[in-house]
């Protein structure tokens, strides 16, 4: 039934059906979910709150009315009449597109009956115009362009996951966009190192509540330069564009635009005789008429958004530095749950630091924690299909012989061994069924990885004296250094159990 409905709604739905088992009511009707919406939805909550209606006062109203039962119910039933105004809700929208608290609300007013207008009724409630006021804030909001251009992140970021550690950081970015002047933070750090994941974690927190009071409302709306180039075939049209976006995140100053790759703004829309993207935003920038949240790496931002001085200035930055190999290891640690869960394998406290070991030591060219998230998955995914392999093939191989002998020697009416082969069988069937956890041992770890990273440990000595003479013939002065190299000064994380 809660396909298409948003996170909000649901919460909302649920909240309408612990008002009713607190009030002891029989059934959950719409001054349930009316209750709800006054205490959860703070677009709803800001339009009562113009015809004085709150959600204290409107339970008041609905108890001296309806009154509370003396016993409560214990089963949760939906009345006729809300299980309509649902369904009418979901008439309004097309499929693709979440249904909204307001759409809720807007079926519930357009009823004539119905306890919750009974309820405001008695209290001298305009409803034509409250009803107005929520089909005017609909259409200003589909109307946006932002919108069809950009995603709404706290829409489509996945509320399942949670990022660790990085606290410190979302609270330097809150309080860079809560300034007054240069309120534009912009996240610096390697690849694989979470800038987005952070900017992701802020947008749950939003949805969740978890931010202070004067940022609980805003929207983090992704704006990619390919979306907003897209279509501007002509000279002057990705300029009119732009300036449409701008305009509507000017108007609406809950909008915090979040562009990923941000040094791609010094060139967007550079074509011959036309300004790019950032000399159109600066301006807005400066003002801190607009918020925006950039992210890109430390090289591109030396090479473009510095060497742009009027465009550095307009921004605040913040580092986001690579977790050390112990935080790394603690991240993995607390998302290794929903991998167990995915791949119906167990992963001990052991595994993840031989996995992260193995990252910080042989992969250099890539960053914590991504890579060893990658490492991670990828040495899940191979087991999985190993051990799927080996059920499809070997064990259903295995069964397949066993009935053939259990066949046999009923044939032969020799049941005593058709008995034991059938017992066999029953043990291997239940063996197949109960699909026990996978477990990933450290030797495949190191397997892997050697196997992943290209490393060699089958050096002979000949090879490895060969190797040492051309060194020193190419290094000259340094005998001390190499010696220490030869004997294994470093001492890298054994590949051998």
């Amino acid at each position: 039934m809660f396909d298409n409905y948003s996170l909000q709604v649901e919460i909302i739905f649920k909240e309408a059906e612990k008002e009713m088992l607190d009030l002891k009511h029989p059934y959950v009707g719409t001054e349930h979910i009316l209750l709800s919406l006054l205490r959860n939805d703070d677009e709803v909550i800001k339009i009562f709150n113009k015809y004085g209606v709150t959600y204290k006062s409107f339970k008041q109203k609905l108890i001296n009315l309806i009154g509370e039962s003396s016993k409560k119910s214990c089963y949760i039933l939906w009345s006729p009449l809300l299980k309509k105004v649902v369904y009418n809700s979901e008439l309004k929208i097309d499929n693709k597109k979440e249904i909204k608290p307001l759409d809720i609300l807007e079926s519930l007013l357009e009823e004539d009956e119905g306890i919750a207008i009974r309820v405001l009724d008695e209290m001298d409630i305009d409803l034509d115009s409250i009803y107005m006021e929520i089909k005017n804030d609909k259409k200003s909001s589909d109307r946006l362009e932002i919108f069809t251009i950009g995603k709404n992140l706290q829409k489509t970021v996945n509320m399942d996951e949670k990022i660790f550690g990085r606290d410190e950081e979302i609270t330097k970015i809150i309080e860079v966009l809560v300034r007054k002047n240069k309120n534009n933070p912009i996240l610096i750090g390697e690849a694989g190192v979470g800038k987005t994941a952070i900017v992701e974690e802020l947008a749950r927190r939003i949805n969740k509540g978890e931010v202070p009071s004067i940022i609980k409302d805003k929207i983090i709306v992704v704006l990619e330069m390919g979306s907003l180039v897209a279509g501007t075939k002509y000279r002057g049209e990705f300029e009119e564009k732009l300036n449409r976006i701008i305009k509507e995140v000017e108007n609406n100053p809950n909008i915090i635009l979040f562009i990923d790759e941000i040094h791609t703004l010094v060139n967007a829309g550079g074509a011959e005789g036309a300004i790019n993207a950032s000399d159109i935003l600066k301006p807005y920038m400066a003002r801190g008429s607009i918020k925006i949240i950039g992210a890109t790496t430390i090289n591109e931002y030396n090479k473009y958004i510095l060497k742009d001085k009027a465009l550095s200035r307009r921004m605040e930055v913040i580092n986001i530095l690579e977790p050390n190999v112990e935080q790394t290891i603690n991240i993995l640690k607390k998302i290794k749950h929903s991998y167990e869960q995915y791949y119906n394998i167990k992963l001990t406290d052991e595994n993840i630091k031989t996995i992260v070991d193995c990252t910080s030591i042989y992969l250099k060219n890539k960053y914590n924690p991504d890579k060893s998230i990658a490492m991670l998955d990828l040495l899940c995914a191979k087991k999985s299909v190993m051990e799927s392999f080996y059920v499809d093939n070997i064990l259903n191989n295995r069964l397949k012989r066993i009935r053939e002998y259990k066949n046999n020697m009923v044939e032969r009416n020799d049941f005593g061994k058709a008995l034991e082969w059938y017992n066999t069988e029953k043990e291997l069937e239940v063996k197949m069924i109960n699909n026990p956890q996978i477990k990933l041992e450290h030797n495949e770890i190191i397997n892997f990885v050697k196997s992943h990273c290209n490393i060699k440990t089958d050096i002979g000595n000949n090879e490895l004296n060969t190797i040492k003479r051309k060194i020193k013939e190419k290094v000259i002065g340094q005998s001390l250094a190499l010696n220490e190299i030869f004997k294994g000064g470093r001492n890298p994380l054994p590949l051998h159990p």
